[in-house]
């Protein structure tokens, strides 16, 4: 019984003194019930009461990422951005949550249609959190918006350094993988059969295939990339 469990939460809140150690925690799950049945909006406001309540807490940083995912199940990923925002700036030593806030600010701005800030979003990612796990994940996000905004060059680049910097992952993989595929999608707009075209772009059009196919040769000779799933897929496109 959410409702009666909340009742008995704010009773124990005014019964207690306000410097309790355990009222903090008994606020929290208040707000968590609300979160957790879908009433995002008594969500909000006892998060958002929570972190002006407490602003020394300890539980701050996990209250704020809460309140950013609460705006995001409302669809008011702007208000979610305002949190993240927060988080990365005040809790930067965070490791847990401060990355997870900055690439969760990118993907919303690419939601919101704001492909620049997007990237400038994940650039700051992998800027401040270089040797975090979800550094790489920046990479190939941002590689891959580069690809669908038609920027291949910028695109390639991105998965290059994904692989100069990550090498063996299976990112690095995912990253060889994509310049393959770009390079054949490159090569098909050009024209499906090369007879059809002139002497010098029939050499631009090997060299596309050939780009490709090293791409892909790459990840079935190295041993490391030997348990991923591209594996298979790079000697399919082969």
């Amino acid at each position: 019984d959410y409702d009666a469990a909340i009742r008995s939460f704010r009773e124990y809140i005014e019964k207690t003194k306000k410097g309790s150690e355990r009222v903090p925690y008994a606020a929290y799950y208040i707000a968590l019930i609300c979160q957790e049945t879908k009433k995002y909006d008594d969500a909000i406001k006892e998060f958002t009461a929570w972190a002006k309540n407490y602003p020394d807490h300890k539980l701050l940083p996990s209250i704020l990422f809460l309140l950013a995912q609460t705006y995001e199940s409302k669809k008011d990923l702007a208000s979610a951005n305002v949190n993240y925002d927060r988080i990365v700036k005040e809790f930067k030593t965070n490791e847990q949550l401060a990355p997870r806030a900055q690439f969760n600010k990118a993907v919303n701005l690419f939601h919101l249609k704001k492909k620049p800030e997007g990237i400038i979003a994940l650039d700051e990612l992998i800027k401040l959190f270089p040797d975090h796990p979800l550094t790489p994940v920046a990479y190939n996000y941002k590689a891959d918006e580069l690809k669908n905004a038609g920027k291949f060059d910028e695109a390639i680049a991105a998965y290059k350094e994904l692989i100069e910097k990550f090498p063996g992952t299976e990112s690095a993989a995912e990253g060889l993988m994509s310049i393959g595929n770009l390079n054949v999608e490159r090569a098909s707009k050009m024209a499906s059969n090369p007879k059809n075209l002139s002497p010098e772009k029939q050499k631009d059009w090997n060299d596309l295939i050939q780009k490709a196919q090293d791409s892909y040769e790459e990840i079935l000779n190295n041993e490391k990339y030997s348990s991923f799933a591209t594996v298979d897929k790079s000697l399919s496109e082969l």
